[in-house]
């Protein structure tokens, strides 16, 4: 018989003291308007109710939690198939603001023309938040990450499947 090493357990404990609800409803919708074009939709709705014990000394979480997620976000997306392998979507968005990271409801549109070359190539043009030169997506000074600007782009991509 060996006999088991002495050792000490400190536990430690982490709790915000921070308690709370969340209600909200996801709901999505697809058309297939033609047997080459699909019109697909979706909207979500989220509210958070978040509160600290008495015992917290935290003044700031349960707010910038609450608010630092878009109560209303929605999109639509139209995907079409073309003559000569071409399909082209076309994609719109709206998030809502973030008003703990003071950041602004924002609305975006991207589109994407592709073909294909064959079973494994396929060549894209692309165009992302074409309604504005940039957009602020985040600004949370509670994390080390810098605020996320989201600039207006283009490109051309090739992909190639083995």
């Amino acid at each position: 018989n060996i006999p088991a090493p002495a050792h000490l357990v400190f536990p430690l404990v982490w709790d915000n003291k921070m308690r709370g609800t969340t209600q909200g409803i996801e709901v999505s919708a697809n058309w297939k308007v033609t047997p080459l074009w699909t019109v697909s939709t979706g909207y979500s709705f989220l509210q958070m109710h978040l509160r600290t014990d008495s015992g917290s000394r935290d003044i700031i979480t349960a707010s910038n939690t609450e608010d630092s997620s878009p109560h209303h976000q929605a999109q639509l997306r139209s995907h079409v198939s073309l003559p000569g392998h071409f399909v082209w979507d076309v994609s719109g968005y709206f998030v809502g603001p973030l008003s703990a990271q003071q950041v602004p409801s924002f609305v975006r549109l991207d589109t994407q023309l592709s073909r294909s070359l064959g079973e494994k190539v396929e060549l894209s043009f692309v165009g992302q938040n074409l309604l504005r030169d940039h957009h602020l997506e985040s600004n949370d000074s509670l994390t080390s990450l810098n605020p996320s600007q989201v600039k207006r782009s283009a490109y051309m991509k090739v992909v190639w499947r083995f």
